[in-house]
């Protein structure tokens, strides 16, 4: 299971896009609205549909886009 935890300033939507190591899209999660503050999202239940290894993680918001690298294990 992978938690992704993040801060926002402001609440307001937050879109996440899991790309491939080259960059290409694997898979766009559906927009969430989020809070002010400390939140997360739990990747485990979407995580069995990627193979393992490295992604990058692009997290967009009102306040712009942001982008982090994880590893799937298998």
């Amino acid at each position: 299971r992978t938690r992704i935890v993040y801060v926002l300033d402001t609440a307001g939507p937050v879109k996440f896009i899991v790309r491939n190591a080259q960059g290409r899209l694997v898979q766009e999660l559906a927009p969430i609205e989020a809070q002010a503050g400390e939140n997360y999202i739990d990747y485990e239940q979407v995580a069995w549909q990627v193979a393992g290894g490295v992604y990058i993680l692009q997290m967009t918001t009102e306040a712009g886009t942001y982008y982090h690298t994880m590893t799937v294990m298998k």
